[in-house]
């Protein structure tokens, strides 16, 4: 949904250098090499209105298992559980998940 919004209203941006060209003849010097060329404003407009969407969205997080001998598994496992929870992970694919802790061993 992010991403048709920001490449419609980019498009539209874009377009609005034909529609009123006057507007943008007004526009001070220094802007005329964002806006002489369609495509140069549509990835302008897109790549600003990218950065302003993806603010707050990226929460990245990271589980450290430390290897507790014949334990390790175990401990895995467990982790898995716990934090597959508060991940919301899809209980289905938790059961997948947690049987291919063997190819880690």
């Amino acid at each position: 949904m992010r991403a048709t919004f920001i490449i419609g209203l980019s498009f539209l941006f874009a377009v609005s250098r034909q529609v009123y060209p006057g507007f943008y003849a007004a526009l001070p010097p220094w802007t005329h090499q964002f806006t002489d060329s369609i495509l140069s404003m549509a990835v302008v407009c897109g790549v600003i209105l990218n950065l302003i969407f993806l603010i707050g969205e990226r929460r990245v997080q990271s589980v450290l298992i430390e290897s507790k001998g014949k334990d390790s598994l175990t401990h895995l496992s467990q982790t898995l559980r716990t934090k597959g929870k508060e991940w919301l992970v899809h209980p289905a694919d938790l059961k997948r998940a947690i049987p291919s802790r063997n190819s880690c061993a």
